[in-house]
């Protein structure tokens, strides 16, 4: 029999990536859709919402360690894979954890689920890796497309997965968990098909001084950090008191997928936005709409009767995080000296990732104290002096 050991060719690489993204974005819609009601009904306690997507950003956080080394001196592809496998772990850890009860198992299955999490997260800079410098923008916002077929398809799914999770005699809250194993297993396959490179990348070389050491440009870090600490810590207490206050999963699903679409979904339109404005101003106003938007959604997300407000709110804070991811990753790419590229990557995952936990782990007891409109008002004053900061920047590039 003889093997076929041909690789893809350079039309069906960027294909066989953007389908990667929307499967393994499948996958990572179970923490942020159903980590948080996952706690809720283990503890009894809303204030344990916000430790599963807590775990996911710290897991995300500490996988860009080996996620990006892989990146740097071996490929794009081994470092993608590292992080997919890592999460089929972690969501099988996820459900053993729910069908045990075990809070702390939970969360470190979550952990683990981070790592799939800050594959689909370096893969804007993959796709920019397959283009001229001229289209990196696009590409970038080609890749969170790609990953926005997955991110809304699995919210629709939770009142779904929580049938066949009940089934299964678990939880109906881990049924995402359940559908996380094949979505993250099917990804790395994806990926496993992508050709490898037959030298390291040319970042990784012994001369090649960090980005640590040059300095990382502050505004991308501003933009990057603030956006990730504002929608992470939001989506992991709103969708918990939705469905505390009687939202069913279902709705609460559809009210998720709504958010996440704006948040991968407006890829292009931002990306066209950077071009014909630039980035910082585009930074900016999605600083200025993330502000407006938690608030607002931290108003409403707990009473029923203003669900359509909620929901809305909810859909503005997605593409408020979406306009600072672009304009932030253009910023990043832009301010960073091409040898100190993929260190700067590493750093500026890091800074997202550090964000997210910060944001999430000081919301449990301020959810506590001040409930959700104290967590609102929180990442209001947040968004509103990284506004104020990014604009008054004197460096205006690019």
């Amino acid at each position: 029999m003889t093997v076929d050991t041909r690789q893809p060719s350079r039309t069906t690489t960027p294909v066989l990536l953007y389908a990667a993204q929307a499967v393994a974005a499948v996958g990572m819609a179970a923490g942020g859709s159903a980590g948080g009601i996952l706690a809720t009904d283990l503890t009894g306690s809303t204030a344990a919402a916000t430790l599963p997507l807590g775990a996911i950003a710290l897991g995300a956080t500490v996988a860009v360690l080996p996620v990006g080394a892989a990146m740097r001196w071996r490929s794009r592809k081994a470092g993608l894979l590292l992080g997919l496998l890592t999460a089929v772990v972690g969501a099988v850890t996820v459900v053993g954890g729910a069908r045990l009860a075990d809070l702390p198992l939970v969360l470190a299955g979550n952990a683990l689920l981070g790592a799939g999490n800050t594959a689909v997260m370096f893969g804007r800079y993959a796709a920019a890796d397959l283009v001229p410098a001229g289209a990196r923008t696009r590409a970038v916002a080609a890749a969170l497309t790609a990953a926005s077929v997955g991110a809304v398809l699995g919210p629709n799914l939770l009142g779904p997965a929580g049938g066949l999770a009940s089934a299964a005699g678990l939880p109906a809250s881990a049924g995402l968990y359940l559908l996380a194993v094949p979505a993250f297993g099917i990804a790395a396959l994806l990926v496993a098909r992508l050709p490898t490179p037959t030298t390291p990348p040319a970042e990784a070389g012994p001369r090649t001084a960090p980005a640590a050491r040059i300095g990382l440009p502050p505004v991308p870090v501003l933009v990057l950090g603030g956006a990730n600490a504002t929608m992470v810590t939001m989506m992991a207490v709103a969708p918990p008191a939705m469905h505390h206050h009687g939202w069913d999963l279902g709705t609460v699903g559809a009210v998720v997928s709504l958010h996440v679409a704006a948040m991968f979904g407006f890829s292009p339109v931002t990306a066209r936005l950077c071009e014909a404005f630039r980035a910082v101003p585009v930074a900016v106003a999605g600083a200025v709409l993330s502000a407006g938007s938690a608030l607002g959604a931290g108003l409403t997300a707990a009473r029923p009767q203003l669900g359509v407000p909620a929901a809305g709110f909810l859909l503005v804070l997605g593409l408020a995080w979406n306009m600072q991811l672009v304009s932030g990753t253009v910023l990043l790419l832009a301010r960073t000296p091409q040898g100190a590229r993929r260190w700067a990557e590493d750093l500026g995952e890091i800074i997202m990732g550090t964000a997210a936990v910060l944001g999430t782990f000081l919301a449990a007891p301020l959810l506590d104290v001040a409930g959700l409109t104290g967590v609102a008002v929180a990442a209001f004053a947040l968004n509103a002096g990284t506004a104020l900061a990014v604009s008054r920047s004197r460096d205006n590039r690019p």
